[in-house]
Order: C-alpha cells, then sequence, then structure tokens
C-alpha cells in the first residue's frame, strides 16, 4: 500500500480549509447541532473520494476503450455476408 502525504504549511491551513469547506458545502451545523466532522475530517475525506473517483473514471473509460476496439476488431474480422 502507498501512503501519501500532503502538507498544508500553518500559515495557508485555514485559507484551504475554508476554501474546500465551501465549495464543496461543509456544514458547520447539522439540524442545529455542531456537525461531528470536522473541517479537516471532512477535507480529508473529501480528497479520498475525489481520488476513489478519479481512478474509477480512467478506470472505466479504458475499459470501454478496450471494448469498443475489441468489438470494432470482431465486426472487422468475423461477420462474413454472402
Amino acid at each position: 500500500m502507498a501512503t501519501i502525504t500532503l502538507t498544508i504549511p500553518a500559515t495557508i491551513t485555514t485559507r484551504v480549509l475554508d476554501a474546500i469547506a465551501a465549495q464543496y458545502s461543509y456544514q458547520v451545523t447539522i439540524n442545529g447541532q455542531p456537525n461531528p466532522q470536522t473541517k479537516a475530517q471532512f477535507v480529508k475525506a473529501w480528497l479520498i473520494s475525489t481520488l476513489v473517483k478519479a481512478v474509477k473514471e480512467h478506470e472505466v473509460a479504458s475499459a470501454t476503450e478496450k471494448a469498443q476496439n475489441a468489438a470494432g476488431i470482431d465486426a472487422d474480422t468475423n461477420i462474413i455476408i454472402t
């Protein structure tokens, strides 16, 4: 397993967390109660889900391309009309 470490300089940590939290709808309170997930936890979860989504999208696109190519080759070489 690979470990990825992201270090955000202390001087901009608040800016980064606030920006991602605002951009992706973090809520400080939920139904009038404090959110049990901190901004930092929210951002970490968002980063992980973004990476997972990117991998899935890439793999689906790659599999789709391979299937289309295989289907084209199969149709080109195996359909005989007499």
